[in-house]
């Protein structure tokens, strides 16, 4: 793989923080491989290998009327004809600093229609409290 043209990619992104603001638990389903996935993220209680596990985790997190505005920057692309790895940094609206690294790993079944396999967020160690690192993401 190479670096690649990010636009179609940064057109992920808006869709995929579009899917959380909304909250609806069924378009970010319909972002994902059907399935098998692994979602790693910081939050204890967070990781999942299973699509309907993650989703059903998003929904409560989406029901405690915690999700906010998201921003990224600086996106790195890498892609073939079948699979792409996006890195990016995210920030909360709020948040002075992006704070957040997030590695998707997105298959494609052609005409550019990208789902999410695999995806790895972590906070910049230095950027992290010990609190923060215990406390999970749903409540």
């Amino acid at each position: 793989m190479k670096p690649h043209d990010i636009g179609k990619f940064t057109a992920f992104l808006d869709r995929y923080i579009q899917t959380f603001l909304e909250t609806d638990p069924s378009a970010l389903r319909g972002m994902y491989c059907e399935g098998e996935m692994v979602y790693f993220d910081n939050h204890a209680g967070s990781d999942s290998f299973l699509l309907d596990d993650h989703i059903a985790k998003v929904a409560e997190f989406l029901k405690s009327g915690q999700a906010s505005q998201v921003f990224y920057k600086e996106p790195i692309v890498y892609e073939d004809a079948r699979s792409a790895c996006l890195i990016t940094w995210f920030r909360y609206d709020g948040q002075g600093e992006f704070k957040m690294r997030t590695t998707f790993y997105l298959e494609s079944s052609g005409c550019d229609d990208w789902k999410i396999r695999h995806v790895h967020c972590s906070e910049i160690p230095s950027k992290r409290s010990e609190e923060e690192v215990r406390t999970p993401l749903v409540r």
